[in-house]
């Protein structure tokens, strides 16, 4: 699984989203790869300190000596995994179920032709303090889901993903692209068939001015496609 962890004024967040990964009762070794791109918040030490109380996972600390970019640290992050899939966490958001890696690695060993598995989130607004529901929308709940429909909405929330990394060895996060994530989400579609999981085993944490705003975004992922 890759932990991507970003700057934030809210450490605890950062020990949760770890501490949710570090929980993961699977029946095969887990990498846990963490990106700490140069925060000045504790997040680095809050990770060090977790880490120091021991885990049967295995371990890579990034820890960046200048500052890299959202874009950059994801790139490295996923530049030194090395297991056959992942399995993204951004610092905000955290697992709720400690089954999930090994529900979604099951689900994908069962299916050779699938790129792609993903299962529901809850919803939590920062700005409310409460739980809004669940991601994706109803409509997308389900296998069967084509690169249009990741092309023209973002519905599956990165910490509820797991792909093949043989599928995109070399497939970072392009610069200046804010939803990157949705456009490898089509490159996948495109590779294999998408599989859900109809259970709820994560929280995303919704932040005012977060939500994908349209058109201009739309044309910034089309670059992706050349990676076709």
């Amino acid at each position: 699984p890759l932990y991507s962890s970003a700057a934030s004024d809210v450490y605890k967040r950062q020990e949760q989203a770890l501490r949710s990964v570090l929980a993961q009762e699977t029946r095969f070794p887990v990498e846990v790869v963490i990106g700490d791109d140069c925060s000045t918040d504790g997040t680095s030490g809050i990770i060090q300190r977790v880490l120091a109380e021991g885990t049967a996972h295995a371990i890579k600390f990034l820890l960046h000596k200048q500052n890299l970019g959202v874009a950059e640290n994801s790139n490295q992050v996923l530049a030194n995994c090395s297991g056959a899939y992942i399995a993204p966490l951004e610092g905000d958001d955290f697992w709720t179920d400690t089954t999930k890696l090994q529900q979604q690695v099951d689900m994908l060993e069962a299916s050779p032709d699938a790129s792609l598995c993903f299962h529901n989130c809850e919803v939590y607004d920062e700005a409310t303090g409460s739980c809004v529901g669940l991601s994706p929308d109803p409509r997308f709940r389900r296998s069967d889901l084509s690169a249009e429909d990741m092309l023209y909405s973002h519905m599956i929330q990165t910490n509820t993903k797991m792909w093949r990394r043989e599928l995109f060895p070399n497939l970072g996060v392009i610069d200046g692209m804010t939803q990157g994530d949705r456009a490898i989400d089509v490159l996948l579609a495109l590779r294999g068939r998408i599989i859900f999981i109809d259970k709820v085993m994560s929280v995303y944490r919704q932040h005012p001015g977060g939500m994908w705003t349209g058109a201009s975004q739309l044309k910034r992922d089309m670059g992706l496609l050349s990676l076709i």
